[in-house]
């Protein structure tokens, strides 16, 4: 077991309890026997052979998930020597991962991804509001920022306008966020990407810049020329939140 994880346990039992887990999802177990390579994602022990389909290896109670190991009738559930253990970790990470839908579908986990700017005022609130409306089945979102500003009134504004509403939205410090496994911190200024701090797991942090409207805005002649500016910005990363889930796949 990862040595940081055992000594920062007595710390903090959710931190570790969270980078155990993102270990455990990231394994990839080379299960090998009688010289043939098992190419099976997850492998099993410990499970009740009325739950496996011993012709397909498939679980019968969780759609998608399917099972590897040898078989041995021990009381009516399955062994696998020394490897139970380790099998057993793997069934039930798996499990986790993948949730039945209604339809018996299985139903991907979601991403976890933090927008990240300065003060979690303007940008990176807009960027969490694309995502929880244009990709709320592919990813869970949240916002933050390296200090807290208080939320952009113009900001609001134009994405009321494209029918976000944020106006329940608060500015959050990135510090405050440390515990939740993040898939992906996505920073949207430049500063916020310098600051960036180190986050706890398996979280793979990218840079995706967007000019800073409060800051253009001190050169407008009037209000309305403000809100274009502020209108652009949000049209802009619109168009990235629509295009992430090919971004992070890439």
């Amino acid at each position: 077991m990862d040595s940081g994880i055992v000594s920062s346990a007595a710390a903090s039992p959710l931190r570790a309890s969270a980078r155990l887990v993102s270990a455990l999802v990231d394994t990839r177990l080379a299960v090998t026997g009688k010289d043939t390579f098992k190419e099976e994602f997850v492998t099993c022990g410990g499970v009740p052979l009325k739950e496996i389909d011993f012709q397909t290896m498939a679980s019968r109670t969780q759609p998608g998930l399917f099972l590897a190991g040898e078989l041995l009738d021990i009381d009516g559930v399955t062994g696998g020597f020394n490897f139970q253990s380790c099998w057993t970790t793997g069934y039930l990470a798996g499990r986790g991962m993948a949730a039945p839908a209604k339809d018996g579908n299985v139903k991907p986990r979601k991403l976890k991804i933090l927008f990240l700017c300065t003060g979690n005022s303007c940008r990176s609130q807009m960027a969490e509001g694309w995502a929880k409306t244009l990709q709320s089945d592919s990813l869970e979102a949240w916002s933050a920022g390296v200090e807290t500003h208080g939320m952009n009134e113009q900001a609001v504004q134009v994405m009321g306008e494209a029918g976000v509403d944020i106006s329940g939205h608060h500015s959050k410090l990135v510090d405050d966020l440390l515990h939740i496994p993040f898939d992906y911190v996505v920073t949207v200024c430049d500063n916020a990407h310098e600051s960036c701090p180190v986050f706890p797991g398996r979280a793979s942090v990218l840079h995706h810049g967007f000019e800073d409207p409060p800051l253009l805005a001190k050169e407008a002649r009037d209000e309305e020329e403000e809100l274009e500016i502020y209108r652009r910005v949000r049209d802009e990363i619109r168009g990235f939140v629509e295009g992430i889930l090919e971004d992070l796949r890439g």
